[in-house]
């Protein structure tokens, strides 16, 4: 049986806590967010499958991952957070077909080592490269050639900007849904 595709709700592991602590895009294509409480992510989506959270295990991967990309190159960041789930790292002045053959590479190494299927995102900036990598399976990566990220970024949803609730509220009265419509302003 494969959590592939099922909405994945991580609740807090914290004795009485209630909590989501993270989802997978599947919940959060329902709504469920990290921090609403487990009974508002149970009325979003009562086919969630719900698991608690081992932040150390989590951690330990993370510095795994962190350490394997460093000894390809010297610039790797986690991107922070208690559920760090991104690292990025700069892969210098490489060209494109060879960048693409590294994070292939790498991700095979990473699948190896963890267990975990990775998405990957080249681009020339980090949330070019964030959005490439979570638009696309696991197991994949996906090369943005320098340039292109405007184009690239468009069609996509102002939902993966970090918007406060207000903020994102008063977008859709304004009627902005996508990247490309907040950019012509």
């Amino acid at each position: 049986f494969s959590l592939a595709k099922i909405p994945l709700v991580i609740r807090e592991s914290r004795v009485g806590s209630q909590q989501v602590f993270a989802v997978s895009a599947e919940a959060a294509q329902h709504g469920i967010q990290p921090g609403m409480t487990l009974k508002q992510a149970r009325a979003l989506c009562p086919q969630a499958c719900f698991i608690p959270a081992n932040p150390t295990r989590y951690q330990h991967i993370l510095k795994e991952i962190s350490s394997l990309l460093a000894d390809f190159t010297t610039k790797v960041e986690p991107s922070g957070g208690q559920l760090a789930a991104i690292i990025y790292s700069d892969f210098g002045r490489l060209a494109n077909t060879e960048q693409l053959e590294l994070a292939e590479c790498l991700g095979q190494v990473v699948q190896e080592r963890t267990r975990l299927a990775p998405a990957l995102g080249l681009a020339t900036g980090k949330f070019p490269a964030h959005v490439a990598a979570s638009s696309i399976g696991l197991k994949r990566a996906l090369f943005i050639a320098p340039g292109q990220e405007s184009s690239f970024l468009a069609p996509f949803s102002v939902t993966h900007l970090p918007l406060d609730q207000e903020l994102s509220y008063r977008f859709r009265l304004l009627g902005l849904r996508t990247l490309g419509q907040l950019a012509e302003l």
